[in-house]
């Protein structure tokens, strides 16, 4: 696989992303905050934030994208952060609301967190062209 720092970064990576869905099934299932389970449709925020960088960055490395390359990084930058910011906020409108407990949206917010910051360390390290290139799937 490589070096000993992958393989604690991949390590890491796997308790920052058990930790954070861990904290979401928490604020989710709990007898205290009366199993309200609105706050696990973040997940699919989960599953889409990484998409607009990746999709970019497989068209970049395939040089289809050769003039524009700067601008569509841009825009993929962009809405992966409307996707995060919209993860953070429907725990929030939904605790404002009175859907689930103020206390539950907090917790969930805090497992998002550490999950979107699993996927935030994966665009970083994962960044170099050498070994870890989308077009070599």
């Amino acid at each position: 696989m490589g070096s000993k720092k992958t393989i604690a970064v991949l390590i890491s990576m796997a308790f920052s992303g058990a930790l954070g869905l861990l904290l979401l099934f928490l604020a989710c299932a709990l007898p205290v905050f009366e199993h309200a389970w609105w706050a696990m449709f973040v997940i699919i925020f989960y599953l889409m934030a990484p998409f607009p960088l990746g999709i970019v960055r497989c068209l970049i490395n395939r040089e289809f994208l050769e003039e524009g390359g700067k601008v569509a990084l841009e825009i993929a930058y962009f809405v992966s952060a409307c996707i995060v910011i919209s993860g953070f906020g429907l725990p929030l409108v939904l605790a404002h609301s009175g859907v689930i407990p103020i206390l539950s949206g907090v917790i969930a917010c805090i497992g998002n967190l550490f999950m979107f910051g699993t996927v935030y360390s994966y665009f970083i390290f994962f960044r170099s062209d050498d070994e870890w290139e989308f077009s070599s799937f």
